[in-house]
């Protein structure tokens, strides 16, 4: 670009075929695309100038749909001077990192259909060419799912395969993981279980992990998660979850008023959860004397609903360095609950 006898040609007369205003918009479309801004003071000032014309332009055009290309074209001249667009990788990574607190999710909130993965990340790569290539190789920003269950069959059919692009753009970063099964009220749907084990071949490498069901479904949804656990490592439980720390499952009933706890089944965790060595925190209800989650390492532990056990201190001796315990119900296996 120069600026020398710079003679900017109107880009937009209402007697001028539509064909002009789509390659224009195309033309800056792509450079915002490309972040192919102006890096001279000259271009610079010669993309002021476009600006000024575009906008004197758009005055003059009365067309809607001229006036929309014009409009949507200055954007995109404006945005090409936007400072954001000079900063260096380093601080753009470092802006980026602010997102990891909000996760990819897929949820269902209305009946527009097909329901997709959305989150920051995923914007972020659709904003530019550069942006795209800056958060791809960022394993931190792909560390964090929240997954709802509900009406999950009427997905994108491809939802399974972006899950699992997502989770190999994550590695090797601890995963952080909230799945909601409330909806789950029997078993699994196909789409359901297809999910849940894109969501289990990560679990090496899940670092926090909060599932939500209801009761009685807890025993049998845990099935697909234990055998593809097992084809995967054996009946070798160390090498389950080597990277967990933090861990809640809340088992609710859909009918609170009626539930028993002492009949949620004893153990439905099986040993999915019996060797952590890295757990240290644990919100979970109802609990079991003898559900088999490995309790040795932790410092904080919350018991929702109920702890089944003949006594508390044989609880506390399973936590020899916990800090923190905040238990709800304590229930003697007889139906008395005691504090």
């Amino acid at each position: 670009m120069s600026n020398n006898n710079i003679q900017p040609v109107p880009i937009a007369c209402d007697f001028q075929p539509k064909q002009i205003w789509l390659k224009n918009y195309k033309k800056y479309l792509a450079k915002i695309r490309y972040n192919d801004i102006p890096t001279s003071s000259a271009e610079q000032l010669e993309l002021q100038n476009l600006i000024e014309y575009t906008q004197s332009d758009l005055q003059k055009c009365t067309g809607a749909f001229i006036r929309t290309q014009i409009t949507k074209t200055m954007k995109f001249q404006e945005s090409l001077l936007s400072p954001i667009r000079t900063l260096p990788p380093q601080i753009l990574s470092k802006i980026f990192s602010f997102i990891i607190m909000k996760p990819i999710r897929y949820d269902f909130l209305n009946d527009i259909l097909p329901k997709k993965l959305n989150g920051p990340v995923l914007t972020l790569t659709w904003e530019c060419l550069q942006w795209q290539n800056q958060t791809l190789p960022e394993p931190e920003l792909w560390s964090s799912f929240a997954i709802s269950f509900r009406h999950l069959e009427k997905a994108d059919s491809r939802i399974v395969i972006r899950l699992k692009e997502c989770i190999l753009r994550s590695k090797p970063s601890g995963l952080c993981l909230d799945i909601d099964m409330r909806f789950v009220h029997e078993s699994l749907t196909p789409q359901q279980c297809s999910v849940l084990l894109a969501l289990t071949d990560g679990a090496e490498r899940w670092k926090s992990l909060k599932v939500t069901m209801i009761y009685p479904p807890i025993k049998t949804v845990l099935v697909p998660v234990r055998c593809r656990l097992k084809g995967r490592h054996g009946s070798n439980p160390t090498k389950f979850f080597p990277k967990l720390q933090y861990l809640t499952f809340a088992v609710i009933s859909s009918n609170p008023l009626h539930v028993h706890w002492h009949h949620v089944p004893i153990n439905p965790y099986k040993n999915a959860f019996s060797c952590c060595p890295k757990l240290h925190i644990l919100h979970v209800s109802p609990l079991h004397a003898t559900d088999m989650i490995d309790l040795s390492r932790l410092t904080e532990l919350t018991i929702g609903t109920h702890y089944m056990g003949s006594s508390c201190t044989i609880l506390l001796a399973k936590c020899p360095l916990l800090q923190t315990l905040i238990v709800a119900h304590l229930n003697n296996g007889l139906g008395e609950t005691y504090l």
